[in-house]
């Protein structure tokens, strides 16, 4: 009898030959942690070896780059960083640096048609069945959930008050957003204007930051990880973003940059990128139940 896992795994003649891409030079900042995020504990194993152990099970895989920063130590301790199929390079300042030094390293081993799937360190409970599924999608294309809470978008200001001004009528019932969709705080010409909508608002206890308007979130999507694109195309555009100075925050914003649409793929929402501490405890559940079973059997 097949189970239903079996079910789902395409035939391997169907499978196409791959690559995957492992930025992991950052330092994790807002973790605040001691050490760098990709070293964190997790069901006492560092997080990038739970990271690699997942990718190393994905069926198809020609190799794995992972990209870290010059002075790293501990990445040679990992059990995973002993396994054939693992390269490392020297990476970068920024994420997207990390990356293109991945694919440098790739273009002079692979034609440029080779697939290649960008994947976050700090996502280790990617499911099998999502990279199946995005490994079945078009050439270009990303993990992604449609966003299920309603969507703010932030704005501040220099001298906030505590609350509307008389002059604009200040019941707590008619603070609501007028018809020309401004926040009423936003009216009087005397109140400091709204940081641009380019600006990087701070997230943090002392920040004073208020909705500008709501957004429709039925056309947002959260972008999740690996992200595929072909080596020659995602190398062409991610170096030319980078030479350009473009903003740069995951690989399907350099091929947008150049024309391209990559398609969506909904994922599980249990693929977290572990960003805050709060997030090791959900992960470690996550993975709890998901090996579970396999740790069982050994």
């Amino acid at each position: 009898m097949i189970s239903s896992s079996e079910s789902r795994v395409p035939n391997p003649e169907s499978r196409i030959r791959y690559w995957v891409v492992v930025p992991a030079a950052g330092v994790g900042k807002r973790m605040g942690a001691d050490r760098p995020k990709q070293y964190l504990p997790l069901l006492g194993r560092p997080l990038l070896s739970l990271t690699l152990r997942n990718i190393l099970s994905w069926p198809g895989l020609a190799g794995v780059v992972v990209a870290l920063s010059e002075d790293d130590a501990d990445f040679s301790h990992l059990p995973e960083a002993k396994h054939p199929l693992v390269y490392r390079v020297t990476g970068g300042a920024e994420r997207a640096d990390s990356v293109l030094a991945a694919l440098n390293f790739l273009a002079t081993r692979e034609p440029p048609e080779t697939a290649v799937l960008v994947h976050d360190a700090a996502r280790p409970c990617v499911a099998l069945a999502d990279i199946e599924a995005l490994l079945q999608a078009d050439s270009i294309a990303l993990l992604a959930q449609p966003a299920g809470d309603t969507i703010k978008l932030a704005g501040s200001r220099e001298t906030p008050s505590p609350s509307p001004s008389p002059a604009s009528g200040g019941g707590e019932h008619e603070s609501r957003v007028p018809s020309d969709s401004r926040p009423p705080w936003r009216s009087p010409a005397s109140r400091a204007p709204l940081a641009s909508k380019s600006a990087i608002l701070p997230i943090c206890p002392e920040s004073r930051l208020y909705v500008e308007q709501t957004l429709d979130r039925g056309s947002i999507w959260l972008a999740q990880t690996p992200q595929r694109a072909p080596l020659g195309l995602l190398h062409s555009c991610l170096r030319r973003a980078l030479e350009q100075g473009a903003p740069v925050t995951d690989e399907a914003s350099a091929l947008e940059l150049f024309g391209h649409a990559p398609q969506l793929v909904p994922g599980r929402g249990d693929n977290l990128k572990i960003t805050h501490p709060s997030d090791i405890l959900l992960a470690e559940t996550i993975l709890r139940l998901r090996y579970a079973p396999t740790e069982d059997k050994r």
